[in-house]
């Protein structure tokens, strides 16, 4: 048989043949070492990553904490100032209602001033018929045995801190009996 006829039947068996092992076992080693370096590249690749979303995920949790603490604190904020609305209201109302009081016994206390210099003010042998104040208006009737006691009542009544405008209405005698009748205005708290 012919050399060439093994080719024409088609059984011929190739073999490969290797005649740069160094090389070929280079080429592994760099491969080796290429898939080493991308495998630690992707691992701390990987891990750098993986801490970083560990931060995130920390500072975030801190700013909802944060964030929760703050809500909190201005709802407190918020019910300390409406509690602080509602007394200083109160606050208000108390002090009107101190004032109203202080007023209204400061007036009946120039009420009891006035009613007791008028008994001061009346001579011996003279007294008051009729007290009348009316808003502001003040009707005094005297009576007397004596003339010059009703005149002393209308000068000392004149000079009364807590009047003002004093008028003499009508003088006239009765029988044994002089009549005073004085007009004024009441002037309220006197200023001693």
């Amino acid at each position: 048989m012919r050399p060439d006829s093994h080719y024409a039947m088609g059984t011929v068996d190739m073999h490969q043949v290797n005649f740069l092992p160094w090389r070929m076992n280079q080429l592994i080693h760099q491969r080796r070492y290429f898939f080493i370096i991308i495998f630690t590249s992707c691992m701390t690749t990987a891990t750098i990553f993986g801490y970083l979303v560990g931060l995130l995920l920390l500072d975030i949790s801190q700013n909802h904490y944060r964030l929760a603490a703050h809500q909190q604190h201005q709802q407190r904020t918020e019910q300390l100032k409406i509690q602080l609305q509602t007394q200083q209201q109160q606050l208000e109302k108390l002090t009107l209602r101190q004032i109203q009081r202080r007023t209204y016994t400061q007036h009946n206390q120039s009420l009891l001033d006035l009613l007791t210099s008028l008994s001061n003010l009346t001579p011996p042998k003279s007294w008051l018929s009729s007290f009348q104040l009316q808003a502001g208006h003040l009707e005094v009737n005297a009576l007397s045995y004596r003339f010059e006691d009703l005149n002393v009542l209308l000068t000392q009544f004149s000079q009364t801190p807590q009047v003002s405008n004093v008028q003499l209405r009508k003088l006239r005698r009765v029988d044994t009996l002089h009549q005073l009748h004085l007009i004024a205005d009441y002037q309220g708290v006197s200023n001693e």
